[in-house]
């Protein structure tokens, strides 16, 4: 298996094929441009800076998510409109507002034809790591807190990522903290002298998942009173952002989306997780996230995980040895991390299965074929048959989609989970779309002596009956696929 099918989507041409660590290193400070492409309808594709009019800001990311809920809201109240006249009312809202669309384009476009896989798919894994499904208008954040959030956080530390992380507005959407109330809180104390028949109750779904899943993992031994106290801490952050601004508390509305902090939803007091003492009101959250990033059980359980998924399916105590030494040498500095990883992927001998989006990445960057539309295509009719496919439909296809309603715990990194007879189907109908319907693509003799393909890979394709075959023997192979 290519190094850069471990740590990247394979190489797109000789020259990433004989990419060495310290170029594979430098492309995780890659601060170039973002790169996409308008349209295959217009002939050969041409690369081009990603335009910044495709470049929404969370300000903006909000307005659009409030936007269409408020438009939305007005067919459905709409008495005049029959429930067909709704639908179509409704589809021409949603292109005229679901920028999230382009995010999706934009991610398959990086992976494609950027200058930075590595970086990429180390982007990827974070994302992953802090999971956020589908849920109240997430979609509309998650490009910022890939591109923005992830993509800065990449150059600190781990607790500083974390942090930025847990208090954005897709986290705390999806996890439910924006409707987390404390009993004693001058909110909740305010409802009950007015007799008003609100829900009002403390939301630990996102204190729990810091822990469990983000941080330390349950190897902590923290309690479910643990997590009752975290909550408190978290309480107070956030509103629900795809509503109208009415003002809540002390917060005024400002646009601060990464800050927004509701005194009146907190009770004041100090809290205490794990048997550290904290004290209350905004600034609570960073001392609390900063504490649970540098234990112990949080370096070797996310040093793992980075192990799991770019270096070895059964990562050796030496990878995992090597990579935690980087981490608490550091404290968590992303970049020596990073590079730890790297360096054991640069030795790696066992197999490394790819994740099936990784899989497709790398299919069509080192195959070079022009599969998934410009932004310029988004909404124009068309078949993906014909060579010319929505990136939301591929990754429907592959059965990894990040826009998705799934589970805070994420997309799996064992590859027992995604050896199966129907997601070997996914990659071979796919393959064969690919295979026989692009033909401006390179060979699949030239994409094995790019990928220095072993003598079983070589003779397996030389068994094809014809080009299609071939292809398909290629990317469906064991060797292509980390087997």
């Amino acid at each position: 298996m290519h190094v850069t099918q471990r740590i990247a989507f394979g190489p797109r041409s000789a020259a990433d094929a004989d990419a060495d660590l310290e170029l594979c290193v430098a492309q995780l400070a890659d601060t170039g441009p973002r790169v996409g492409i308008r349209s295959l309808a217009d002939g050969p594709i041409k690369v081009a800076p990603w335009p910044a009019a495709l470049t929404f800001s969370l300000e903006t990311r909000v307005e659009k998510a409030r936007r269409i809920r408020q438009r939305r809201e007005s067919v459905d109240r709409d008495a005049s409109l029959n429930t067909a006249q709704k639908r179509d009312k409704k589809r021409k809202i949603d292109q005229e507002e679901s920028i999230w669309r382009y995010d999706q384009i934009g991610l398959a476009h990086q992976a494609i034809y950027g200058d930075d896989p590595v970086r990429q798919r180390f982007m990827q894994f974070w994302w992953n790591h802090f999971t956020i499904g589908q849920s109240n208008g997430t979609r509309f954040y998650t490009g910022h807190l890939y591109w923005d959030v992830i993509g800065s956080g990449m150059t600190g530390s781990f607790a500083d990522l974390a942090y930025r992380v847990t208090k954005h507005p897709a986290m705390l959407t999806y996890l439910d903290n924006i409707y987390s109330v404390e009993e004693n809180s001058p909110k909740a104390q305010k409802a009950r002298r007015n007799d008003r028949k609100i829900q009002i109750g403390l939301n630990d779904n996102l204190a729990r998942e810091l822990m469990e899943l983000h941080t330390t993992s349950p190897a902590a031994g923290y309690s479910e009173a643990d997590i009752r106290e975290a909550a408190k801490i978290l309480s107070g952050w956030g509103v629900i952002f795809n509503k109208p601004v009415k003002g809540d508390g002390n917060w005024n509305g400002t646009p601060d989306y990464e800050n927004i902090y509701v005194p009146n939803n907190a009770e004041p007091g100090d809290r205490t997780v794990l048997g550290e003492r904290f004290s209350s009101g905004k600034g609570a959250l960073r001392k609390l996230v900063t504490f649970l990033s540098e234990r112990p059980e949080t370096r070797t359980f996310i040093c793992r995980k980075l192990c799991l998924h770019f270096v070895s399916d059964t990562p050796s105590a030496d990878d995992l040895r090597y990579v935690e030494q980087a981490w608490q040498a550091t404290n968590g500095d992303l970049p020596a991390v990073h590079r730890a990883v790297i360096e054991r992927a640069f030795v790696a001998q066992t197999p490394k299965m790819q994740w099936p989006l990784t899989w497709l990445f790398t299919v069509l960057r080192t195959s070079g074929a022009d599969l998934i539309g410009g932004w310029d295509d988004l909404y124009k009719e068309r078949q993906v048959s014909a060579g010319d496919a929505r990136a939301r439909q591929l990754y429907r296809e592959i059965g990894q989609d990040f826009w998705s309603r799934r589970q805070p715990n994420g997309f799996s990194l064992h590859a027992a989970d995604w050896i199966s007879t129907e997601h070997f189907d996914r990659r071979l109908r796919l393959a064969f779309m690919i295979g026989s319907k692009i033909k401006n693509r390179r060979s699949v003799g030239e994409m094995m002596d790019h990928l220095a393909v072993d003598a079983a890979t070589r003779h397996l394709v030389e068994t094809a009956r014809d080009d299609t075959d071939a292809f398909i023997l290629l990317t469906c192979s064991p060797a292509f696929m980390g087997l």
